[in-house]
């Protein structure tokens, strides 16, 4: 099924593999440069490997519905992403160098652990090329609790 989604994929740019139970990224991924949507969503994953900074035309990544407890550093590097879905994991923050991503126009983390002190609500007003921004569920609280 996995090799049928990457031929496909080859056609489309588009590359789903969804619900696959997969707990480790497989190397064959990255041998796409050509991918503008890797879907990854509803698995095991909790670590993204370097080599995704590969995907060189990736402009849209779903990654959620998995076990990511941090934020990836190496999706910093995707400078081509607009879309980025980190929704239902276990993230605890999210880091203001996201800002880097100047395309990035849809980034949803709701449904995490992310904590929300003031010191980030300012850095997303200034985070102004997104036009959504989904941050539902998210945990709320005084900066303080933070360790800011």
């Amino acid at each position: 099924m996995f090799q049928q989604r990457c031929k496909l994929a080859e056609k489309t740019n588009i590359l789903e593999l969804n619900n696959f139970s997969i707990k480790t990224i497989p190397p064959d991924v990255f041998t796409h440069p050509f991918l503008n949507t890797l879907d990854l969503s509803a698995n095991d994953v909790s670590r993204v490997p370097l080599e995704i900074q590969k995907l060189v035309r990736l402009r849209k990544l779903r990654l959620n519905h998995n076990l990511l407890v941090r934020f990836p550093p190496v999706l910093l590097r995707l400078n081509t992403l607009t879309s980025l879905f980190l929704n239902h994991n276990h993230l605890q923050s999210i880091p203001e160098k996201i800002c880097q991503l100047s395309l990035l126009q849809k980034l949803d983390c709701s449904v995490n652990q992310v904590c929300l002190n003031f010191h980030l609500f300012d850095f997303f007003f200034r985070f102004f090329f997104l036009s959504v921004l989904y941050l539902v569920y998210a945990s709320m609280y005084l900066s303080s609790w933070c360790g800011s």
